[in-house]
């Protein structure tokens, strides 16, 4: 360096967007020699396709493109220095203030070029508490990377991101498996439309009896059922071709025609509404226990309960949810000493209201029964003596 040039307070990075035309791009901060510019285009560096003027000048100066940059592609100007000694002062030698400005001209170059890249790094700031280390954890494949319990180091995944993805990926494949069983159960409604068409015309056609219509309707029963075993069979391959061994969750299933549940059914996250519910033999639970001075009826614990009387027993009843209702049967059952009067309250102490406007006449003798059904409206407590007998 022939001049000595001046290091200002000027960032050692610019950039800008190309428009097609433009091919002179200026740089706002001083270099020592040509080579000290590194210039990319978007992200890739340049080797070659343009020249630097004004190096060695304390005010910058320009780069020039032999083709002007695309439309959008960004341009980088960024000074880099090579961190080493410019020069070397001997023992007893003379100390020129030249020599001595060079240095500390490139060192407060390099100080600079040092502080712009760390302005790009990932730092904790200034006002984190001591002992929280920014390090990076090891690299762990597809891991997420995020800080600990203790807010004090990054870890990999945390909060097991990749186990999420693992469930995601099982909910896409359930919701998959019923879109191939919806496919599976409308082919199977066409094969029934095909086969009763088909049972009605063999019926009329291999009639010899003269009866054609007696033969059409059973021929057309033995294809409704070939039918219902056709869809039962695609439902239950495209449920098994979703299967993983072991229970099935499906987040929305909708279906036109009959589902057959071999197993219990459990359905969670809200109620289930049905036009019309057709019940082969109805099951409902029972539960059986000794009653004492008071009792805190759970309608969960059974449409049916049956109470052997030790006392004269207070039952209380809770209140349903906003917007529901339930009812359940109480058998009251006189145990060894018999005269036991039982009383039923809301969860507020209100009384039970009685149907006919009064409590009936209890059973006395040991071992009889009364049989009281329980409504909760959401208003009242509403109760109904059914009978009883000894």
């Amino acid at each position: 360096m022939t001049t000595h040039i001046q290091i200002g307070d000027t960032r050692p990075r610019i950039q800008y967007l190309g428009d097609g035309n433009q091919t002179v791009f200026p740089y706002p901060f001083a270099l020592f020699r040509e080579a000290d510019l590194a210039v990319y285009l978007d992200d890739d560096p340049q080797d070659g396709g343009y020249a630097v003027s004004g190096a060695g000048d304390s005010g910058g100066g320009t780069v020039t493109f032999t083709s002007a940059p695309a439309v959008g592609q960004r341009v980088t100007l960024l000074r880099h220095l090579a961190i080493a000694r410019v020069t070397d002062f001997q023992a007893g030698g003379a100390l020129r203030a030249a020599a001595l400005n060079d240095e500390l001209d490139h060192l407060t170059a390099v100080d600079q070029q040092l502080d712009e890249a760390l302005s790009r790094a990932v730092r904790v700031p200034a006002t984190a508490p001591d002992g929280v280390a920014a390090a990076l954890p090891q690299p762990a494949p597809g891991a997420v990377i995020g800080w600990n319990e203790t807010a004090t180091a990054l870890v990999n995944d945390p909060h097991n991101y990749a186990g999420f993805s693992e469930a995601l990926a099982a909910i896409h494949a359930a919701a998959g498996a019923g879109a191939v069983a919806l496919g599976h159960a409308g082919r199977a409604a066409g094969w029934a439309r095909d086969a009763a068409l088909s049972a009605w015309l063999v019926g009329l056609r291999e009639d010899d009896s003269g009866d054609a219509r007696a033969t059409a309707v059973a021929a057309a029963d033995r294809a409704e059922r070939w039918a219902d075993d056709a869809a039962r069979s695609a439902w239950r391959a495209a449920m098994e071709s979703g299967r993983d061994g072991g229970d099935l969750t499906v987040a929305s299933l909708t279906t036109t025609g009959a589902v057959h549940v071999g197993g219990a059914l459990v359905v969670t996250g809200g109620p289930v509404s049905a036009p019309l519910v057709d019940y082969g033999v109805a099951r409902f639970t029972v539960a059986v226990a000794s009653a004492g001075a008071t009792v805190a009826v759970d309608p969960a614990d059974g449409e049916v309960q049956a109470h052997t009387l030790t006392a004269d027993t207070r039952f209380t009843l809770p209140d349903p949810p906003a917007g529901r209702g339930y009812s359940v049967s109480l058998k009251l059952i006189q145990d060894a000493t018999g005269g036991r009067a039982p009383v039923f309250e809301q969860a507020d102490a209100t009384a039970a209201r009685w149907l006919g406007g009064s409590a009936p006449a209890w059973q006395t003798v040991a071992g009889a029964f009364d049989l009281v059904v329980l409504t909760h409206d959401g208003t009242d407590l509403i109760a109904l003596h059914a009978g009883g007998t000894t």
